[in-house]
């Protein structure tokens, strides 16, 4: 399986490393974004949607990684229903984890950053991050976070005949195609997979 991972990442020069440093490497596809915005756009680009008939509904994201700086150019919003509807605004790393926590993506998240304030670890920790690395890093260092978390991820979801379960929480998540090819998910609140 490609594992499809998203930087969001202000420095140009960084993004540009880490393109080249695993340009050729078949594990991974990369995407790239300048920012928050940007981020959510890619995001939203390879979402995939159950039509309803009262709307649609997110059932996955092709991408299964975000990588995010903490810090980028537009600063700390006050409030996010008002970047919402900005053309001219982008989102910083607290605000992203919590716009993409809010559309209900499924993605890893990992936080990169020079600012290490402990009450913004605490709250990037509490929107889910599975790990913050501090800059300036080895791409070494990135190349273990990424290692982890896919393992981590493999411990969590088992294939099944017609599609897999994945772990959330107290939960598990079953997703499958049905006949006509669209995507269709069950919660299933506190059930156990066997790890055989």
């Amino acid at each position: 399986m490609v594992k499809r991972v998203l930087i969001v990442e202000d420095e140009e020069a960084l993004r540009d490393l880490i393109e080249m440093k695993y340009e050729g490497d078949k594990r991974y596809q990369f995407y790239f974004a300048s920012n928050g915005k940007e981020g959510l756009q890619v995001l939203s680009a390879n979402a995939e949607w159950e039509e309803l008939p009262e709307g649609r509904r997110l059932v996955g994201c092709k991408i299964h990684l975000v990588v995010t700086d903490l810090r980028m150019p537009s600063g700390y919003r006050n409030s996010l229903a008002t970047e919402l509807n900005s053309e001219d605004q982008t989102y910083d790393g607290v605000d992203f984890l919590r716009q993409i926590n809010n559309l209900r993506y499924a993605v890893g998240k990992i936080v990169i950053s020079a600012y290490g304030d402990p009450m913004v670890f605490q709250q990037i920790m509490a929107e889910g991050a599975f790990r913050f690395i501090p800059k300036p890093f080895a791409l070494e260092e990135l190349e273990q976070a990424f290692n982890d978390y896919f393992r981590q991820r493999a411990h969590r979801c088992r294939k099944t005949p017609g599609g897999f379960i994945e772990q959330r929480g107290s939960s598990y998540l079953q997703r499958w195609r049905d006949d006509n090819g669209r995507t269709r998910s069950l919660s299933i609140p506190g059930f156990q997979l066997s790890t055989e």
